[in-house]
């Protein structure tokens, strides 16, 4: 939550002046945000609220609008109305800006949010304050000019002190009035830059104050302008780290360099190839065709079936030429040759087990094709979100030296954490553009390797053809310096001047293209020689080559097709088989016939003679049976050869599928690794932005305008660099442990503020992201890296840490030498703690002539209470000091403020009421407007009710000596 200061001022050229020199010093960093509000602005309506036009100054300018739109823009914690009435000599009251002032406040006060429970309690405070500022020797002001049932009615001394200890200058107009009234109002609108408060926040009206009480008060204030000093820390230590070779480890105290840069990034890619979606996934296995195990019996019977089938078939064999032969004589004799009939007197010859072999394997085949089809084509793995983010982890720990991965050993040297260099983690975001006009990133290996073999070969050819050139030359010299030789005489020798021949044109143009192709060889290969040494580059290299070999297995598989299975050694059997019944029962025959003549000569009997023919019988049985089992197990053979063809197919068919699958998987990680190792590079070598430490932009005319009491400073020429001690210091509160990862994820929470992610899974966005889309979230991260957003995040976080250090003393900043400028500098130089503190010296009484004779006979002049904020860089202790009691507390930024306040005064006591009707005050709010609005007084900045007890100051305001603490 942040503050509102609401100023509503006089119309005219001196409301505008006032304006004017604030958003000036809103420019040079003095002041922050505030509104400001005319009466001109402001535009009642019968019915309705009001219409309230304002403007807002910021750093950046004037900005008109509406004020209540401007009060609602953001959450606020307290809104602070301040009404400055600039009053000048001949000024006898300001009704339009008093009214103004209620008015707006009023508005206000209805539109700040409320709680349920309690109906005077408010989320956001409305603290109001009505200033009369006035010139030295102004009068004849009226009590109207109050505001009754605000939190604070004031009168602005019209003195300007140099210092608290020096003579006042008096306000004059024109002349100091206009700064004297803008250093004011900054002050109690709590817009002074570092201060976090306002100046009378805690100096509200209570119960026993009258409608016409008031108090008078002094503002000082002091600043130190130029350029930021904690910025100008941060831009040192960045131009320190960005000027060391290997980065912060320079600096650090707990890390150093890896000795061995190389060899620690390749063990690190070993590491990422061994887990996780950058490991090889094994190809499937296709189990092999096993030989059945079956009893004797069922194996017997099956050869026994075999073969008394094979007996008819071999018949029809034998026999099958003669059946063509006798087929073809019928075919010319009964219809011709030449006609569309074929006479058929039995069955074809058999090739049965051919071709039941190929049309087992064409449906095997077939029903495996289908079946990879449908499983290429299922969803691509993409890779899982835990992918990117340990990668990122695990390389951003290797340069920041962040806890390491489980199983990976910490690499240490001397017992120091070893860092691997930025460029050996991820190459610096590069492109190089070749003569041919492609675009080589530092995050492409594949392009580049392939620009480089693209490139080689081309030198190739060039070589090959200059040679051939060279060649033809020579040979035309020759032949030249042969036909010169048969001339009588030789011809003059050609001038220097002569042009060259064709040849030797065309020569020397292709040997310059050959010298050109080879310095962008060499170009290209410093490029890669410099990229490749990185982990990100080492990964994607590998999975780049991977995916090469896959796509080039991949198409091998698509061009392989089904063959049958050879049946040579078949048909051979078959062939054989045929030949042992043709020639065994010629055997049987010639046998029989000799066996029956030996036995007719030797009249054998009848039981010999058929012992015989059984015998040889047998013996031809057995001869057959034999030849058919040789080649029932040829049949066994060759469809065991199908089985393990049809195998080998399902084999094929499965690395077609994994080829293709594994290539795709390969191809989505490795665009993936190119977006991250762009964003990881920009991380690594790109986190900061230039830091600029502008001048104050002050100019003449308005240094020129500031009061005496606003003491404003320069650093001194000449002081440009810091100590050694706290640039190291810087840098070293700037690289934590792990502050890679930290940097990133605070860059993360920036870019998911400004862009709608959906991170519902448990996951970032970027990490489950898949698309190749301009709008996707990883491509909306890198770009927003690229865009150098994220570093701005990351440089601004830095200032941060830095100033937070200072403030915690683990950072001590030189002391700077200042001389105070504009027209009350004295030209010396003082360093910054004495330039501030004086601030905090023993308080001074108001000028005597703001008081009637009755205030300074009751003490009115008298400072009753001071409070300052001041820098820590001034070296005085929070709290209260001197003999005043002053209070004292820390302003963060530049500029030190004091407030002086008298006790509780009547218009009576001032001059500037002397010699006016009485009048009643302006009302303010209503009764039970001021009742609701007790709720806040006191309560700004944790102030107490109790801490602001104005009766007390009353009840001591007749002795002199006495002082009231604030504490």
């Amino acid at each position: 939550m942040s503050d509102l200061a609401v100023f509503v001022v006089n119309d005219g050229d001196r409301g505008l002046a006032v304006r004017e020199l604030v958003t000036a010093w809103a420019r040079a960093g003095l002041v922050g945000p505030s509104v400001w509000v005319t009466p001109s602005g402001v535009t009642t309506a019968e019915h309705g609220p009001p219409v309230v036009r304002a403007e807002r100054v910021t750093s950046e300018g004037v900005e008109e609008g509406d004020l209540f739109h401007m009060v609602g823009l953001r959450r606020l914690s307290t809104v602070r109305v301040v009404v400055g009435q600039l009053v000048d000599v001949a000024d006898t009251e300001h009704a339009d800006v008093v009214e103004a002032g209620r008015l707006v406040a009023e508005q206000i006060r209805t539109t700040l949010p409320r709680s349920n429970d309690d109906a005077s309690a408010r989320d956001t405070v409305l603290f109001r304050a009505n200033l009369i500022i006035p010139v030295s020797g102004a009068h004849g002001l009226t009590s109207s000019a109050l505001l009754a049932g605000w939190d604070v009615n004031a009168v602005v001394s019209a003195e300007d002190r140099p210092d608290i200890d020096r003579a006042s200058v008096f306000v004059r107009s024109p002349g100091n009035f206009d700064g004297h009234a803008a250093m004011v109002l900054a002050a109690t609108g709590g817009v002074v830059d570092g201060v976090p408060v306002g100046a009378l926040d805690d100096a509200a009206a209570d119960s026993t104050t009258h409608a016409g009480d008031l108090v008078v008060l002094r503002v000082s204030l002091r600043a130190v302008v130029g350029e930021d000093v904690i910025r100008k820390l941060t831009g040192a230590a960045v131009s320190g780290v960005r000027g060391e070779l290997n980065g912060p480890a320079t600096y650090l105290a707990w890390g150093r360099t890896a000795v061995e840069p190389v060899r620690l990034a390749q063990r690190a890619t070993d590491h990422l190839l061994e887990h996780g979606d950058w490991k090889p996934r094994p190809a499937p296995v296709q189990p092999a065709p096993r030989r059945a195990s079956r009893r004797f019996g069922d194996v017997l019977r099956e050869a026994v079936r075999f073969n008394a089938s094979t007996t008819g078939s071999v018949l029809r064999w034998v026999v099958g030429r003669g059946k063509e032969r006798v087929e073809h004589s019928a075919t010319g004799a009964i219809v011709g040759h030449d006609g569309d009939t074929l006479v058929h007197l039995g069955a074809q010859p058999p090739e049965v087990l051919k071709e039941a072999a190929s049309g087992w394997i064409a449906r095997e085949s077939s029903e495996a094709q289908r079946a990879a089809a449908d499983r290429e084509v299922e969803a691509t793995a993409v890779p899982s979100p835990t992918t990117w983010a340990d990668l990122r982890r695990f390389v951003f720990a290797l340069n920041d030296g962040a806890d390491l991965p489980e199983g990976f050993e910490e690499p240490t040297y001397a017992g120091v954490r070893e860092l691997l260099p930025a460029d050996h983690v991820a190459p610096r975001p590069a492109t190089l553009r070749t003569q041919g006009g492609a675009e080589l990133r530092s995050d492409d290996p594949v392009a580049v390797r392939t620009a480089v073999l693209e490139l080689g070969r081309s030198i190739s050819q060039q070589q090959e053809l200059v040679q051939d050139l060279r060649r033809q030359l020579a040979e035309e010299e020759a032949a030249a310096s042969l036909a010169s030789n048969g001339e009588e005489a030789p011809k003059a020798p050609a001038a220097a001047t002569d042009p060259p021949s064709p040849l030797r044109r065309r020569i020397e143009k292709q040997e310059k293209r050959l010298a050109d192709l080879q310095a962008e060889r060499s170009t290209v290969q410093r490029f890669l020689d410099t990229a490749s040494v990185a982990v990100t580059w080492r990964l994607a290299d590998d999975v780049g080559r991977r995916t090469f070999a896959l796509r080039a297995r991949h198409r091998a598989t698509i061009e392989q097709q089904p063959v049958a299975p050879p049946h040579e050694e078949l048909v051979a059997a078959q062939r054989s088989l045929v030949r042992w019944w043709r020639v065994t029962p010629l055997v049987w025959f010639v046998i029989a016939g000799l066996a029956y003549v030996l036995l007719d000569q030797q009249d054998a009997s009848v039981a010999e003679r058929i012992l015989w023919l059984v015998g040889l019988t047998l013996v031809a049985a057995v001869l057959l049976v034999w030849a058919n089992h040789r080649f029932y197990k040829a049949v066994r053979r060759y469809e065991w050869s199908v089985q393990v063809l049809i195998a080998l197919r399902k084999s094929e068919l499965d690395e077609y599928v994994y080829t293709a699958q594994e290539a795709a998987r390969l191809d989505l990680l490795y665009k993936g690794l190119r977006s991250w190792s762009r964003i990881v590079a920009h991380v690594l070598h790109e986190q900061w932005v230039d830091v600029t430490t502008d001048d104050d932009g002050l100019s003449e005319s308005v240094i020129d305008a500031f009061p005496a009491a606003m003491g404003v400073a320069r650093p001194v020429r000449g002081e440009e660099a810091f100590p050694q001690a706290t640039l190291v210091a810087a840098i070293r509160a700037l690289h934590p442990r792990g502050w890679n990862t930290a940097r990133f994820d605070l860059a993360y929470a920036e870019f998911s503020r400004v862009t709608p992610l959906d991170e519902s899974g448990g996951y970032l966005a970027v990490d489950l992201d898949t698309l190749d889309s301009p709008l996707s979230p990883r491509s909306l991260l890198e770009d927003f890296w690229t865009s150098h957003r994220a570093a701005e995040v990351v440089t601004e976080n830095a200032t941060q840490i830095l100033e937070e250090r200072v403030d915690e003393d683990s950072i001590h900043l030189p002391v700077r030498t200042v001389v105070r400028i504009g027209a009350y500098s004295d030209g010396e130089s003082v360093s910054e703690p004495a330039f501030f503190r004086p601030t905090a010296q023993d308080a001074t009484s108001f000028v005597n002539d703001m008081f009637t004779a009755a205030g300074l006979q009751g003490t009115a002049h008298y400072t009753r209470r001071s409070r300052a904020w001041i820098p820590r860089v001034a070296g005085v202790s929070r709290g209260v000091a001197g003999s005043d009691r002053i209070r004292i507390d820390e302003a963060s930024g530049s500029c030190a403020v004091r407030v002086d306040l008298s006790r509780t005064v009547g218009t009576g006591d001032l001059t500037l009421f002397a010699g006016s009707s009485a009048k009643k005050p302006s009302p303010g709010t209503p009764d039970d407007d001021a009742a609701e609005h007790g709720a806040s007084r006191g309560a700004v900045s944790g102030v107490s009710t109790d801490e602001t007890v104005w009766a007390r100051e009353r009840a001591a305001a007749t002795t002199q000596g006495d002082v009231t603490e604030w504490v």
